[in-house]
């Protein structure tokens, strides 16, 4: 949850690896995730 809130605040995927210690695909398949799950919440 950390990484989609750091996300939402406007940190890119590769600053929240960095700050967190990930390696920024893991970043941003969590980012991609949430948003996609988000998505199928509306529709």
């Amino acid at each position: 949850m950390v990484i989609v809130v750091l996300s939402a605040s406007g940190m890119s995927a590769s600053e929240i690896a960095d700050l967190l210690h990930y390696d920024p695909a893991t970043v941003r398949r969590w980012i991609i995730r949430h948003r996609h799950e988000r998505l199928g919440d509306w529709c």
